[in-house]
């Protein structure tokens, strides 16, 4: 397990022994700060890589990219805080069956990527394109 940074206590009313019970955790054998101490290496390793889930089957790996965008997304949401025009590009590398693949992540405004890498099939971008209306302004 890896535990790179102290958690805070969840809910309204934590409990009283949650830094013990951490403490506890983080003092057996298998649990680590870094996945270099545990022997690992990053699934995706980027610069400023955007919000991402990964899915394994038998055969594929199923990476999801949100619109780096997407990082800014807080709620209430201000009025017109969707609104993008610009390109954004993010390159980025996935360990897939041991072997580093490049990749070029070009997000249009309001697009994110569902990318399949396969044995079989190689690198397959899976159209997910979403075309919302731009953000009008109304007074």
């Amino acid at each position: 397990m890896i535990l790179p940074h102290a958690s805070r206590p969840p809910g309204k009313h934590p409990r009283g022994d949650h830094r013990t019970l951490l403490e506890t955790l983080r003092a057996r054998r298998k649990v680590f700060g870094r996945l270099l101490d545990a022997g690992l290496a990053p699934l995706v390793v980027g610069d400023d890589l955007p919000p991402l889930w990964a899915r394994r089957t038998a055969e594929s790996l199923y990476l999801f990219f949100a619109h780096p965008k997407a990082r800014e997304l807080r709620y209430p949401m201000g009025y017109g805080q969707s609104f993008c025009r610009e390109r954004v590009v993010r390159r980025i590398a996935v360990d897939f069956d041991g072997a580093l693949q490049s990749l070029d992540l070009v997000f249009d405004p309001y697009q994110s990527f569902l990318v399949c890498l396969s044995r079989a099939e190689g690198v397959r971008f899976i159209d997910i394109g979403y075309r919302p209306p731009e953000p009008a302004c109304s007074v």
